[in-house]
C-alpha cells in the first residue's frame, strides 16, 4: 500500500504538469482569444456525456488522498509519518489554502460548465491556471520525494 501511495503522489504531479503544458495551455489560448464558445459547444457537452467532472474527482484528488489514508493506516509505524501524512492531506491543504480562496476554483468550475467568464473571472483564470497547476503538481512531487525518502 505505500508503494502504490508513492506511485498515486507521483502520477498526481504528472497529471498537474502535463496539464500545464498541454490541456491547460490550450484553454489559455481560448480563454484568453474570449472564445468561451468553444467550452459552451464543444468541451461542457463533452464533460457532461462522460461524467469528466467525477471522474476527474475520482482520479485527483480523491484517488490519492484515500489510497495515503490506507496507507497511513496499514504503514504508520513502518515508515514516518509526516510524510504519509502530507500524502493524505495535501489537495486539500492546497485547495483550501489557494484554489478556492484566489477566485479561481469558481472561475474554472464556471468555465467548463459553460457558464463563461466575467471579465474579472478571465483575468484571475488567465493569471493563475498554469501557476496554481504547477503550484499544485510541484506539491505532490514534493510529497512523493519525501515518501521515497523514508
Amino acid at each position: 500500500m505505500w508503494a502504490l501511495n508513492l506511485v498515486w503522489q507521483a502520477v498526481a504531479a504528472g497529471f498537474a504538469f502535463s496539464y500545464a503544458v498541454t490541456l491547460g495551455a490550450f484553454f489559455q489560448w481560448q480563454v484568453r482569444a474570449g472564445d468561451d464558445e468553444f467550452f459552451t459547444r464543444v468541451y461542457t457537452p463533452f464533460r457532461t456525456t462522460l461524467r469528466l467532472k467525477w471522474r476527474y474527482r475520482l482520479f485527483m484528488p480523491f484517488g490519492p488522498a484515500l489510497t495515503a489514508a490506507a496507507s497511513l493506516a496499514f504503514n504508520h509505524s513502518a515508515h514516518a509519518a509526516l510524510p504519509q501524512v502530507l500524502a493524505v492531506v495535501v489537495f486539500f491543504l492546497y485547495y483550501f489554502l489557494a484554489h478556492v480562496p484566489t477566485g479561481f476554483a469558481k472561475a474554472e468550475e464556471d468555465l467548463m460548465s459553460g457558464k463563461g467568464l466575467t471579465e474579472r473571472q478571465r483575468r484571475i483564470y488567465l493569471r493563475l491556471n498554469i501557476p496554481l497547476h504547477i503550484l499544485m503538481g510541484s506539491l505532490y512531487a514534493a510529497t512523493a520525494v519525501a515518501l521515497a525518502l523514508t
